[in-house]
């Protein structure tokens, strides 16, 4: 009790503690901000995003997710908000006055974490009876709007998901809407990877929403109508299979006796594919814009640098397209022919900047150079490897658009 008042006393009635707030309209543009942000552009072959008002005259909505919330309360990871604008309610706010908008349910989220396997067994099977009404639906309309993907039941705390299969019958539901309009967008609200090689080879316009808080039904419609630009970056890779995972191809998951090894070291996330050159479905810090940006004259302030010394990198970012927007630049460094095992390469920094259409920014970013060090289990120290240094410009892991080499002496 002593301990806990003392924290109190300090903080929350400190007299130089300043005085809060909740859920005020500037924590709501706060959330709105995030999640405009955040958003992740998977394809857009078709160019059917950003919708255009003036030719779109009917969109049909469809998908439990639409209407569903995320943050409905609770402890741990959940959270509770004063709102939570939906997609259908974000969408019809965008576009109500110039669409007709109607909605279609499409499946039954019906699986409750804390069920037993009996008790949710069926989850994962469609209903025919909602897919006929969708299917219905979409044919009249000039877009499909479908949204699919987990939620806070299916994708909860310490239940782990046995395979990365979309639930609820979705991907039937995917298949039947596509083949009814060819102008569908598939949306996924969801946290974490799951199967969607069917969906990235057959439909050609595919968002990534996430759970994405208070204002996420605003920020969604709004990447749709092209008030914002999408920017989001994936922050995880996304297998092609399963057993791409370093958690399958190790044998370490489910474990023994509640019991797993942790073996893939310093291979974690994208390295682990990166590495042992897997291809990935997505790759870490893929996202795709409205616009195009081509980068070049990749150089670092000095040739060589002391194990001390701060580098400063910079490079030259065009966008190319025709609208403005933002582009995550991100630097990789790797050590060619280094004396430990290491990753193909590793993110050392990032930077996202606003770029107006046909305009070039200079965009500088600082690495101190004992981030380069690796742990000696040997000598129980951090060593700096001198000699050659890879440095890359990126817009994922896998999109290298700039190379440059330095030394450390």
């Amino acid at each position: 009790m002593r301990r806990i008042l003392w924290l109190i006393y300090h903080t929350s009635l400190s007299e130089n503690h300043p005085k809060g707030s909740i859920a005020t309209p500037e924590h709501g543009k706060a959330a709105y901000a995030i999640a405009a942000e955040s958003v992740v552009l998977l394809k857009n072959d078709a160019h059917l995003l950003p919708l255009n008002t003036n030719k779109v005259k009917s969109i049909a909505v469809i998908g439990d997710n639409a209407t569903r919330t995320f943050a409905a309360g609770g402890y741990g990871a959940s959270v509770k908000v004063k709102y939570e604008i939906t997609a259908l309610a974000g969408i019809k706010s965008r576009f109500g006055q110039t669409a007709d908008i109607k909605f279609a349910q499409g499946y039954k989220a019906n699986y409750i974490a804390s069920n037993t396997a009996a008790q949710n067994a069926g989850y994962d099977k469609p209903d025919q009876k909602l897919i006929d009404e969708a299917v219905a639906l979409a044919k009249t309309t000039d877009v499909a709007i479908v949204c699919i993907g987990s939620n806070r039941e299916y994708e909860s705390e310490n239940y782990d998901r046995k395979n990365l299969e979309l639930p609820f019958g979705e991907q039937a539901l995917v298949n039947a809407v596509t083949a009814a309009n060819p102008y569908t967008i598939i949306v996924i609200m969801a946290g974490a990877p799951y199967d969607l090689n069917e969906i990235k080879k057959t439909n050609h316009t595919i968002v990534w929403s996430w759970f994405n808080g208070t204002e996420a039904g605003n920020a969604l419609a709004d990447v749709l109508k092209g008030a914002v630009n999408p920017s989001g970056k994936m922050p995880f890779t996304f297998p092609v299979s399963l057993n791409d995972s370093p958690a399958i191809a190790l044998n370490t998951y489910p474990g023994k006796d509640s019991t797993t090894t942790y073996k893939e070291g310093i291979l974690v996330g994208y390295r682990w594919y990166d590495t042992k050159n897997i291809d990935p479905l997505y790759c870490f810090g893929y996202g795709l814009s409205y616009t195009n940006f081509a980068y070049t004259n990749l150089v670092t302030d000095k040739k060589s640098y002391q194990p001390a010394d701060k580098m400063t990198i910079s490079l030259m970012v065009k966008n190319t397209g025709s609208v403005a927007g933002k582009e995550v630049v991100q630097i990789y460094i790797s050590k060619p022919n280094s004396a430990v095992f290491r990753a193909e390469k590793e993110l050392k920094a990032f930077r996202k900047i606003m770029i107006a259409p046909s305009k070039i920014s200079t965009v500088s970013m600082n690495i101190n150079v004992r981030d380069l060090a690796y742990f000696d289990d040997k000598q129980s120290k951090w060593v700096i490897e001198p000699g050659e240094y890879k440095i890359m410009a990126a817009s994922s892991s896998k999109d290298i658009r700039q190379v440059a080499y330095f030394k450390v002496n």
